[in-house]
């Protein structure tokens, strides 16, 4: 079970979806404390993925930032 876990997470760094890299954007943005363009590629990444838990997660973040 372990192992099929570490398949998924690598095949997940190797072909990222549009979702995970606007996710990543919109951190970077979000560290450096520019919430109006974080706000913008999180939505983008939402929208792309609304299942997407992680970038959910990111917005809640992002809503206890601002």
């Amino acid at each position: 079970m372990v192992t099929l876990s570490s398949c998924v997470s690598l095949r997940e760094k190797q072909n990222p979806t549009a979702s995970d890299i606007n996710l990543k954007i919109a951190m970077i943005y979000l560290k450096r404390k520019e919430y109006s363009e974080s706000k913008v590629f999180l939505l983008k990444s939402i929208e792309e993925s609304p299942n997407n838990f992680r970038a959910w997660d990111a917005f809640g973040y992002y809503l206890e930032m601002i």
